[in-house]
Parts: structure tokens; C-alpha cells; sequence
């Protein structure tokens, strides 16, 4: 898997290095995301996410390419 910001940045790849870089989420107890609208054409789903990630902070908008092949994910582009 490769994690990109949009429109070709490489941040990170493997799943090893996925879960380093996401271990903050165990420390993110008010995280929410709502999913607000999902696309799907082929191989490729776009997320509209309405995310939270303090309860005491506004809440903030976030879009979320996928890309799949054999039935997996295998690369996430981040629009900041």
C-alpha cells in the first residue's frame, strides 16, 4: 500500500510503516469521521468525510481517493 498527498506526493508505503505512522490514533479517543458522500467508478472510491478529531474543536472536511486492485487497497491520496 501507498499513501500519497493528493495529487502525487508519496508520504508512506507498506503496512508496516502504516501502522508506525497511524499509532497516534490509539491516543485520538474523540476521532470520528462521517462519511458525508462516497463515489465509486471502477477500481476507485472518493470519501467526503466531516472529521472530528478533538470534540472540543471544530470539525473539519477532509476527501480521500482509493485506489483498488485485487480487492484491497493499494493506494490512499490525501486532499489536504
Amino acid at each position: 500500500m501507498k499513501v500519497y498527498q493528493f495529487p502525487n506526493t508519496l508520504q508512506f508505503e507498506g503496512k508496516e510503516t502504516m501502522r508506525k505512522n497511524y499509532q497516534f490514533l490509539e491516543k485520538t479517543p474523540d476521532l470520528y469521521c462521517e462519511l458525508v458522500n462516497r463515489i465509486v467508478e471502477g477500481n476507485t472510491v472518493i470519501d467526503h468525510e466531516n472529521v472530528t478529531v478533538d470534540k472540543d474543536k471544530p470539525s473539519f472536511k477532509a476527501i480521500a481517493i482509493y485506489k483498488i486492485k485485487d480487492g484491497k487497497i493499494a493506494e490512499v491520496y490525501f486532499i489536504p
